[in-house]
Parts: structure tokens; sequence; C-alpha cells
């Protein structure tokens, strides 16, 4: 099972947005600080929540036919297509023939009881799904509580008060946000 980022989603923050929390407004001196740090925390953020904050466009890669398949990424919104090569030549599957469960985590892709899965050639990722995960697609979307996290997250770093206890304040804002089952895996990745 992969995941490919088929097209990234705009920042959650603007600049005006973070400058106006850090009290800067009118002034461009940090600009080229703030920039990069407004990337990097939203990239942090969600790593550490699992969830997408605006819309992105993934395709999964999958080796064989199931009939329930968890989409780990947070919030589905859509499912584009799937699609299979057999014979070497790409085929799409009817959207009468599946379905997903809605869910603030992760959802489930379901193929309905009747669908007769068709054969696949025999080798590695030949059915792609190719899907819209996110909360939205513009930051109107997006709880504020994740937006006064990451605004957090920016000050600490800008201000480099990044100490533990600082930095566990911060990291303590998202926890709302925070699927468990993503948690877990980050713990674990951290670990080993």
């Amino acid at each position: 099972m992969s995941y490919i980022l088929q097209t990234d989603s705009a920042e959650t923050l603007t600049l005006a947005e973070v400058k106006t929390f850090l009290k800067l407004d009118g002034n461009n001196d940090y600009d080229n600080i703030l920039t990069p740090k407004i990337n990097e925390v939203r990239v942090l953020a969600e790593s550490l929540t699992g969830r997408d904050f605006l819309n992105k466009t993934w395709k999964l890669y999958l080796d064989e036919w199931q009939y329930c398949n968890k989409i780990l990424k947070s919030k589905l919104q859509s499912i584009t297509s799937i699609a299979y090569y057999q014979d070497s030549v790409l085929n799409t599957v009817d959207v009468a023939n599946y379905y997903f469960t809605k869910s603030n985590d992760y959802s489930n892709l379901h193929f309905i009881d009747s669908f007769n899965f068709p054969d696949i050639d025999d080798k590695k990722q030949q059915i792609e799904i190719t899907f819209v995960s996110g909360y939205g697609a513009t930051a109107n979307f997006v709880p504020q509580g994740i937006k006064n996290a990451m605004l957090s997250h920016i000050e600490a770093l800008f201000e480099g008060t990044c100490q533990n206890e600082t930095m566990g304040s911060v990291y303590a804002k998202y926890k709302p946000y925070t699927i468990i089952e993503n948690l877990i895996s980050f713990i674990w990745f951290a670990v080993v």
C-alpha cells in the first residue's frame, strides 16, 4: 500500500495572519523567516494529527483486491476513480460498485457484495485509487483550534522558545485533532 501525493494544498495560514498574531503588522523584516516556518509547521502538524488540513489529491496503490480498504488520509472528501491494470491496460471500476464510509478520522472504501473483482496483472501496484482528502478547499473549513495551535507553534519557533515544556504545551493543542491510530504510528516511528 503506497500513497503518492498528486496535488498539494495551499497553506492553512497566511503570512498576514501570522504577522498579526505575532504583532508584526507592517513589518516586512521577518517575511523571509516566517514564510518557510508556515509551511514547516503545517507539514509537521498534518503529520502529528494524521490529517490533511486543506484538500489534497492522492493516489493509493494496492497490490490486490480487498472488499474493505482503510484510507489512511483524513478527512476523505471523495473518490475520484478506482482503476486497475489488466493485460497492461488501465481500466476503470464503475462508481456503482463501491462506496466509502463517512468519518472525521479514517474512512473505509467498500466494494458492493455483488462486485466481481477482475483479474489484475501479476505485478505490484496494479490498483490505483485516486481520492481527495482534507477539511475543505479553503482555510475557512479548517477548525480554528488547529489554526490556533499552528500559530502558537510558529510563535515558539520564531521566538526560539523550543524548550520541552513550551513545545509540550504547543503539541497538546493539536491533541483534540489527532487521530489515535496515527499517534500510535508516530510514537512508534519516533522510538525506532
